[in-house]
C-alpha cells in the first residue's frame, strides 16, 4: 500500500525509523491505522528505553487518535504530491514544530514496487483482452498519481483514458453495483 509506503518513507523516521533500536514492525503497526490489532500492539510498546526526542515522539503518536491524524496527514500529503513537488505537513500534534517533508520522487521510489505490480496487472489485462481498448477508466484516490497515470498509458498507449472523481468514485460504483438487480 502506497500510504504505507509514503509514511515508512518520509514520517516513520522523524519517530526513530532505522535511527533507533526500535523494532521495524512497531512502525508498521503505528502507520496500519485500519487493523486494530497493530493499534492496540503499537499502544502498548514501552519507548522508555529510546533516547529523545523519539521517545517523546513515539509516546505522542501512542497517543489516543494520533496514529490516525498521522494517517490523514500522510493521505493529504499523497494527494498533494500528485499535483506539486513537494510537501510539508505539520506535526504540532506529536511535538512543537516538528514537520514532515515528502516529494513527488520520494513518492514514486515508495510506490515503486506497488507499480511494479500494477505493470503486471495491466500487462496481463492487455494480453487477455489482446490489445487496447477504446478507454481505461481511472477513479479513486490513486487516480491523480502521475505515475499511476503513466503505467496505464504505458500499458495502453492507444487508449483514451477517462478519469472519475477521486474521492468518491469507488464508493459510487459500488453502491451502483449494490443497488444492480442482477
Amino acid at each position: 500500500d502506497i500510504d504505507l509506503a509514503l509514511s515508512l518513507s518520509s514520517y516513520m523516521p522523524l519517530f526513530g525509523r532505522g535511527i533507533t533500536r526500535v523494532p521495524a514492525h512497531h512502525y508498521v503497526e503505528a502507520a496500519t491505522v485500519q487493523d486494530m490489532t497493530r493499534q492496540r500492539d503499537f499502544r502498548q510498546h514501552k519507548y522508555d528505553h529510546v533516547d529523545d526526542p523519539w521517545r517523546a515522539r513515539l509516546q505522542a503518536l501512542q497517543d489516543t487518535g494520533n496514529t490516525a491524524r498521522l494517517y490523514r496527514d500522510v493521505e493529504r500529503a499523497k494527494i498533494a504530491l500528485s499535483a506539486a513537488s513537494e510537501h510539508r505537513s505539520t506535526l504540532d500534534y506529536i511535538a512543537r514544530d516538528l514537520h514532515a517533508d515528502s516529494s513527488a520522487a520520494g513518492l514514486a521510489a515508495a510506490a515503486h514496487g506497488y507499480l511494479e505490480q500494477i505493470r503486471e496487472l495491466l500487462a496481463q489485462v492487455r494480453s487477455d483482452i489482446g490489445g487496447d481498448p477504446d478507454a481505461v477508466f481511472l477513479t479513486g484516490g490513486m487516480s491523480r498519481a502521475g505515475y499511476l497515470r503513466q503505467a496505464v498509458a504505458e500499458a495502453f498507449p492507444g487508449a483514451r483514458m477517462a478519469h472519475g472523481e477521486p474521492s468518491l468514485g469507488v464508493v459510487q460504483g459500488l453502491a451502483l453495483a449494490a443497488a444492480s438487480p442482477d
